[in-house]
């Protein structure tokens, strides 16, 4: 890493909670968010925790994929 020396700088507290719904949205394979009949959510893409409801150590990587393929 490497020093942040450019102000202005800004912090938030990081604690410990629950914050995930077990169950995700419904997506595609270009993470295009479904709604109950299936139908394309226009404008409406999922990325990071709340694709599938798994939250690990490695959840990051997964917004960086949706991120890359939205902005394709």
């Amino acid at each position: 890493m490497s020093p942040v020396r450019v102000p202005p700088f800004y912090a938030s507290p990081a604690t410990w909670a629950v914050h995930i719904a077990i169950g995700g949205l419904k997506e595609d394979d270009a993470f295009a968010v479904r709604g109950k009949a299936g139908q394309v959510i226009p404008g409406l893409f999922a990325c990071g925790e709340v694709r599938s409801g798994i939250c690990g150590v490695d959840s990051i990587a997964d917004g960086i994929a949706a991120g890359r393929t939205i902005c394709a």
